[in-house]
């Protein structure tokens, strides 16, 4: 399973970090892509071939993943060279901070501001859907508000 979030910084030649702990399962090579929310989708090749299986006949599919798919190898200092197309998509320049999270069968690498405005969002997004007053935390102070006594 892949977990964790990790970041980083992309080097002045467009390269970003891959965590040593993400390797046994993505391989030594896997593929890279666009996905949603502009960021990218790494998968390992066995992952990617399923994805394509299960959707490849669908032109939006191809047309997003597929068009941008590309197969990445680790290199020196557990670094891989992210093609300019894909910096684009995912607003990542040399010296940016990137964030490289882990998300069970497959990591995601985001810009670190897109990554936190996106989590911000879920965070909210949860605990709506969750309507658990003992979830909700406080804004000022981001500690667990105490349950209201009843009188």
């Amino acid at each position: 399973m892949l977990t964790g979030t990790y970041p980083y910084q992309v080097d002045k030649k467009g390269r970003v970090i891959i965590p040593p702990r993400f390797h046994h399962q993505l391989g030594q090579a896997f593929v890279l892509t666009r996905a949603p929310g502009r960021c990218l989708l790494a998968l390992p090749r066995p992952r990617w071939e399923r994805f394509v299986r299960s959707y490849g006949r669908n032109r939006t599919f191809r047309t997003f993943f597929l068009a941008a798919a590309t197969h990445v190898p680790i290199g020196p200092g557990n670094r891989i060279m992210v093609p300019v197309a894909l910096r684009d998509w995912a607003g990542l320049s040399p010296h940016s901070e990137v964030v490289v999270a882990g998300i069970g069968q497959a990591v995601i690498i985001s810009s670190r501001a897109r990554w936190e405005a996106r989590l911000l969002q879920i965070e909210q997004d949860l605990l709506t859907a969750l309507e658990c007053p003992e979830l909700r935390l406080c804004s000022a102070c981001q500690e667990p508000e105490p349950a209201k006594a009843d009188s």
